[in-house]
């Protein structure tokens, strides 16, 4: 189910002509970024929603392969990420 949000001066977009999906998309982005920066402004939180940095994962390793799935419509990749061999 398409759901039409419409916000005016007050926050809210008007929905009617071709440019409104685009406003309502870049304010819920804008909306997103600004939640996101608040919860990294948190204690311990200031990796929220970002990619574990190698040495995180490598670490892991230790303990047995670290995989990784990234897919999509256009392709699909697997990262197999082992403790005793290199990057």
């Amino acid at each position: 189910m398409l759901m039409a949000v419409t916000v005016n001066r007050e926050g809210m977009v008007p929905f009617g002509d071709f440019g409104d999906p685009v406003v309502l998309r870049r304010k819920l982005w804008d909306d997103r970024e600004k939640l996101t920066s608040q919860i990294r402004a948190l204690p311990g939180l200031d990796t929220f929603l970002k990619p574990p940095c190698f040495d995180t994962l490598h670490h892991a390793a230790c303990h047995g392969p670290v995989i990784i799935i990234n897919h999509s419509e256009r392709r699909s990749d697997i990262l197999i990420l082992l403790y005793n061999f290199p990057p």
